[in-house]
């Protein structure tokens, strides 16, 4: 995990984005959306990240997040990579986050996939309570597109195939949405189920990609911290 942290904070340029390869002049705002992602999540689990390199990444993201461009190179930046950024942002640090630049994504859901959404309910998350309509707008999107059986759910992706380009699949969607339930209404029925359905689309005891297996992993976590908080108390015979 060290050796990949310093592979990671090695790619971070002048800028405080990073770059996704070794020589790379410019920073760009998805790759360093995730990198931020990935790192906070470290330094969650006590891995050692440098103070300066999260303080420079998150005002990189912050800039993105409110100016809609790239600050390395000008160019705009879409609207998926946006919403993602308001979650890590919220994670990290809501101050650096106007709810207006929210709102103006709220009026683009209808242009997001599923999770991407679900990015946009986490950065809410962070700034208003969890049962204010906007969220509840964006749940609902959500809950309208759950496919249920009786044991598990999955989230159907309308244009699946549209966003390969932000490593989509089923299993990824399924447990970004999972994230957001379990920030706003981690009660609900349809989050056992998507943990189920979760642990039933592994093959041969892992998921099809790195990507899958991550927010997977991810949400697993935040399921048991939030379900099995007590340590079992009892004697097996």
């Amino acid at each position: 995990v060290n050796t990949g942290i310093e592979r990671m904070v090695s790619l971070q340029r002048w800028s405080g984005g990073f770059a996704y390869w070794p020589g790379s002049s410019n920073a760009y705002p998805y790759a360093s959306v995730y990198a931020l992602f990935v790192l906070n999540e470290a330094q969650k689990r006590d891995y050692a990240v440098d103070k300066d390199v999260m303080a420079r990444g998150t005002e990189y993201v912050a800039e993105v997040l409110h100016t809609r461009r790239n600050p390395d190179t000008g160019y705009p930046v879409d609207i998926v990579t946006l919403a993602f950024a308001s979650a890590v942002l919220g994670d990290l640090d809501p101050g650096k986050m106007d709810v207006a630049d929210l709102d103006k994504l709220l009026s683009e859901r209808d242009k997001m996939p599923l999770f991407a959404r679900a990015f946009l309910a986490l950065g809410y998350a962070s700034k208003v309570a969890v049962d204010d309509a906007r969220i509840q707008q964006i749940m609902t999107d959500l809950s309208n597109n759950a496919v249920e059986e009786a044991s598990d759910v999955h989230f159907a992706e309308p244009k699946q195939d549209s966003y390969v380009e932000f490593y989509s699949s089923s299993s990824r969607t399924d447990a970004i949405v999972m994230l957001a339930y379990l920030r706003i209404a981690p009660d609900d029925v349809l989050v056992t189920k998507a943990a189920r359905g979760l642990m039933e689309a592994r093959v041969c005891g892992r998921w099809a990609n790195t990507q899958e297996n991550a927010y997977a992993l991810l949400a697993l976590d935040r399921y048991a911290q939030h379900y099995e908080k007590e340590t079992p108390d009892f004697v097996a015979r």
